[in-house]
C-alpha cells in the first residue's frame, strides 16, 4: 500500500531536475531510501548524498517524516570571479 507521503515525495522526485546532485539530511521520522537498486533504513540524523540522474526515492514512510533537502548544480556551472 502506497501511503499519501510516498506518492507526494515520489511526485515531487518526478518534477527534480536530473543535472542536480542532491544531498538530504532527516529531520524526523522513519522511511526506507532506495536508490541504485539498494534500500536502507534512515531515522533523524541520516544524511543521503544521490548523483545527479540517479533513480532514488523515500519508501515505507512510518512516521511523519521530514527531510532537508539541497539541490547541488552541475559542476563548474557557478563561476565566481
Amino acid at each position: 500500500m502506497v501511503t499519501a507521503a510516498e506518492r507526494s515525495w515520489s511526485a515531487t522526485q518526478r518534477r527534480c531536475d536530473a543535472r542536480l546532485s542532491i544531498a538530504a539530511s532527516v529531520v524526523s521520522g522513519k522511511a526506507s531510501f532506495w536508490a541504485g537498486g539498494r534500500k536502507q533504513a534512515v531515522a533523524p540524523g541520516s544524511v543521503i548524498f544521490v548523483e545527479r540522474a540517479a533513480e532514488h526515492r523515500f519508501v515505507d514512510i512510518t512516521e511523519d517524516f521530514t527531510a532537508l533537502v539541497l539541490f547541488a548544480p552541475p559542476e563548474g556551472s557557478l563561476k565566481v570571479e
